[in-house]
């Protein structure tokens, strides 16, 4: 636990990936001159070019169309050598390199837009602009804008396959190209194309910034790639002698932004974040006044992930975010092995036969499926395990998990909840135990798995009476005998899965309110929280019978939890509707993580406990995986599962430091 930062998944990169970087870094660094120009026969010699290929290579065939030789404006065409398709999606593409650096043919950006061509089946259009400080702001806007109008022209339709369709076109682009992105498709929803219709835009780890140092620029100051100095220098060649980086084409909704984006049809838009890109606030604000304008955003964020991580496919980053970027979104839950599937089958077939109709649960029923796992006093997978009473009358307990090997004198300890909607499992229960043993071995924290009791025997608040008993329980001093000695009551977090998110949310909150002695909450982690409410909200109604949860069972758990006569709007479901009472804008609420699954049904509730937190001031970041379902986390094998574990890892160090 000794890192400041979240560990970088650069160290994750290929040798051969990372020996061309540091080629390509030394080119740009030496090719730079005192006088702010760009010795481009020194960059050249490192900038590697990629011919077009009309014969098939990884299946994608190449060529080049000029639109206007006198600035080199041309666009490299990539065609999946394969395609059936009659109805193609076309992307048009721009690339990273800070306004000043490489072009469409450049090595690294042809092989992006190839690998991209290949995993999605669209057409990709690869735009080559003009590059600072040669030429400055807005010639890449312009030539990006010229590239849109071309495909536009009826008389340059020739030029593309005839089963490309047009209305199906999206705009994207990394790092700069991001940028370039967002702002030529300003110019096109003020213009008004005849034959192209931009129905999204992708916009990955966008190159954004302004006069303010944010936290991520501070901290990540000398990052992986690209560094704080680095984009200093790289927005003085692009923006207009005199500007500084509040100028609309750095900070675009900052103090000196010219466009009002909410009177414009503007697409839906991707936005990809690193943890480890000193850019990551400046993206976070992106994605944040799309969303303040009204825009329908999507936030994808890889905590590990550095600066164009993107272009090195060996990373589980780089596979997942090809997905993400398919034209055919579907859930994880093939990629479940059979046996996890055997598994979720057997539960989910005791609880819809545990179900009595008088809204009861037959506990027989469902303990017979509900497999236990005893705790081990001996380490099992580098992880012991033992039980704490705290009131045996409600069979209030925790389990202790504890890292082997982990000889720290400052352990985090990470109070944990399980999911189940409030009715089902407990901390003993096999799928329970083994992911909080996976976290422990994970993140070398101390984990305590509270076990509370279970709706409809017990209704709202017993479940947040138990779980703040729990807290302070390891608050008094004449229990802390009960921890083991390099524990760190001083960096404590609380988590909790499903049901258990919600629960960490609300016994966080008694505890702001409380005042605890020894023990400091400085985090709270909420996978796949369970909210809701009476509204039925887009996932909901899109996804209604999704896997392992439908909304007619979450319906019947919350009749099941909360008290008589109340509906989904109660605050305990609703956090912040309109029956709320906890105005914890007042509150010294922890930093909180918020993980969602695009899959899940309860998603856009999730979203907006995320949003709710950040409207009233609190510290909160959103972890999305657009292809999970709701409890993806309790399958090892699935990739994001391991991001999240990452991801989890990232964030405790992060708060720690």
């Amino acid at each position: 636990m000794s890192s400041n930062n979240p560990i970088s998944n650069f160290q994750d990169v290929p040798w051969k990936q990372r020996f061309y970087r540091s080629m390509l870094g030394y080119g740009i660094h030496f090719s730079r001159r005192s006088d702010g120009t760009i010795n481009r026969f020194i960059l050249n010699l490192f900038d590697l070019k990629a011919q077009p290929s009309k014969q098939p290579i990884d299946g994608v065939k190449t060529s080049d169309t000029v639109v206007d030789a006198t600035r080199n404006l041309y666009f490299r065409l990539f065609l999946p050598s394969l395609e059936q398709n009659t109805n193609m999606p076309l992307i048009v593409y721009f690339h990273g390199g800070g306004f000043a650096y490489m072009s469409a043919n450049s090595i690294g950006c042809d092989d992006l837009c190839r690998n991209l061509c290949k995993k999605t089946g669209a057409v990709i259009i690869s735009v080559n602009y003009r590059l600072s400080p040669e030429h400055k702001y807005p010639s890449q806007y312009d030539d990006g804008f010229d590239v849109l109008k071309f495909i536009d022209d009826n008389a340059n339709t020739k030029n593309f396959p005839s089963n490309v369709n047009l209305k199906q076109c999206f705009i994207a682009g990394d790092s700069a190209g991001g940028n370039l992105a967002h702002h030529v498709t300003v110019k096109a929803c003020e213009y008004g194309l005849r034959n192209v219709k931009l129905i999204g835009l992708i916009a990955i780890q966008p190159f954004f910034g302004g006069e303010e140092r944010t936290e991520s620029e501070n901290r990540l100051v000398d990052a992986p790639v690209l560094s704080v100095k680095g984009t200093d220098w790289l927005w003085k060649t692009f923006l207009p002698e005199g500007s500084d980086r509040d100028h609309p084409a750095c900070n675009v909704f900052g103090p000196k932004s010219v466009y009002d984006i909410r009177r414009l049809k503007f697409p839906a838009t991707m936005v990809v974040v690193g943890g480890v890109d000193p850019l990551y606030d400046w993206q976070i604000r992106y994605y944040e006044g799309l969303k303040k304008c009204g825009k329908e955003a999507y936030l994808i964020e890889y905590p590990n992930a550095f600066h164009s991580f993107y272009a090195a496919p060996e990373l589980k980053e780089s596979g997942l975010l090809m997905e993400e970027m398919s034209n055919n979104p579907t859930s994880n839950f093939q990629d479940v092995p059979w046996k996890h599937r055997f598994f979720s089958s057997m539960i989910g077939f005791a609880v819809n036969f545990s179900r009595r109709s008088d809204g009861t649960i037959n506990r027989y029923i469902m303990n017979l499926f509900d497999f236990k796992a005893p705790p081990s006093q001996q380490p099992f997978d580098g992880v012991k395990t033992s039980d704490t009473v705290v009131d045996a009358t409600r069979n209030l307990y925790f389990r202790l998990f504890l890292p082997s090997l982990n000889q720290d004198d400052d352990v985090p300890v990470v109070v944990y909840f399980h999911g189940g909607g409030f009715a089902y499992l407990s901390a003993s229960s096999i799928p329970c135990d083994d992911f909080c043993r996976r976290l422990c071995k994970k993140t070398g924290a101390v984990i305590i798995s509270v076990n509370y009791r279970l709706a409809p025997e017990n209704k709202y608040p017993s479940q947040y009476d138990d779980g703040f008993d729990v807290l302070k329980f390891i608050d008094d001093n004449a229990n802390i005998k009960n921890l083991p000695f390099n524990v760190n009551l001083k960096q404590c977090f609380i988590a909790g899965d499903s049901a258990g998110g919600n629960l960490a949310h609300h016994v966080a909150v008694k505890a702001c309110e409380y005042g605890l002695r020894n023990v400091k909450l400085i985090g709270l982690i909420a996978i796949q929280p369970f909210f809701g409410g009476e509204e039925r909200t887009e996932s909901e109604t899109r996804i209604v019978d999704a896997s392992m949860i439908s909304v007619k069972g979450t319906d019947w758990l919350w009749k099941a939890f909360l008290p008589e006569g109340s509906d989904r709007n109660h605050p305990a479901c609703n956090v912040f509707g309109p029956k709320s009472v906890d105005d914890i804008s007042r509150l010294k609420f922890p930093a909180t993580m918020v993980v969602v699954g695009g899959f899940d049904p309860m998603h856009d509730w999730q979203i907006r406990y995320y949003e709710g937190l950040k409207k009233r001031g609190k510290e909160a970041c959103l972890i999305e995986y657009p292809h999970a379902f709701h409890t993806f986390y309790g399958v090892p094998e699935l990739k994001e599962t391991c991001l999240l574990m990452e991801a989890v890892k990232g964030f405790i160090e992060r708060l720690i430091n």
